[in-house]
């Protein structure tokens, strides 16, 4: 994500699970374009695929399940409360998958890490049988469908080998896994502190902080060129954000 964001081709990748039944799944990632990432597709497609391949070569990694597990169990105890008939659904949701003593946590925590299952998952993920969504503006007046219920235009097409041979020409970038994640807490116990904590100088600099503030909002002076600055700065915003405007996206399912 990092390489598509540095190379100004994407603002943002998200990718899970989607669409399920007790039979299958897809495995979804959806990716937001830039205007120039728009024009950069089958690379984006190759880089994709290519660090796919990396995950497959790497093997399942225990840290990084030791990490999901982590975040999992703190969002788990400290979670909002719910309204109880939420909490009775996804209560008895559970109960059709899970033993009596996993019923209120259920998919919550994750806990064994399974190295095959992780392996077959990732192998299915392949060029030959990725099916890809890309929506833009810019394709008006360039299909050949209409979808009854919304109106939407579309076209439909076979990708064929196209895809294996993007990941071939794939952009050479050095991707790499990420780094443990060293920040996320595993101790969120209360810490004993003594009876009397005394903080030095404290009074003090409750004192000198609002002396502070009034003495520069009493000699406060606007000056005019200030305003050409903000101007200047706001037609920069304008031209940067309409550069890299959301209009592009493209939604990859395997």
């Amino acid at each position: 994500m990092s390489s598509m964001i540095c190379a100004g081709w994407s603002t943002s990748l998200s990718a899970g699970e989607s669409d399920w039944t007790y039979d299958f799944s897809f495995f979804k990632i959806v990716i937001d374009l830039t205007d120039a990432g728009h024009e950069h597709f089958e690379d984006i497609v190759a880089l994709l695929f290519k660090y796919i391949n990396l995950l497959q070569q790497s093997g399942p990694c225990k840290w990084i399940l030791d990490e999901l597990a982590a975040i999992c169990e703190t969002a788990f105890h400290y979670q909002d409360k719910i309204r109880p008939i939420e909490y009775v659904v996804n209560v008895a949701f559970n109960m059709q998958f899970y033993p009596p003593k996993d019923w209120l946590v259920g998919s919550s925590l994750p806990s064994k890490f399974n190295p095959g299952i992780i392996q077959s998952a990732l192998k299915e993920l392949s060029p030959y049988t990725v099916r890809i969504f890309w929506e833009s503006t810019k394709f008006e007046g360039f299909t050949d469908s209409v979808e009854p219920w919304y109106g939407t235009a579309y076209t439909v097409a076979r990708l064929s080998g196209s895809t294996v041979e993007w990941v071939n020409a794939a952009p050479q970038e050095d991707l790499h896994l990420p780094s443990p994640n060293v920040f996320i807490p595993t101790d969120l116990s209360l810490k004993t502190v003594p009876d009397q904590v005394t903080v030095v100088g404290y009074n003090h600099k409750l004192k000198i902080l609002p002396d502070t503030v009034i003495q520069r909002i009493a000699y406060f002076e606007v000056k005019p060129e200030r305003f050409t600055v903000i101007k200047v700065c706001e037609s920069y915003c304008q031209i940067f954000l309409k550069t890299i405007s959301r209009s592009n996206s493209f939604i990859c399912s395997i």
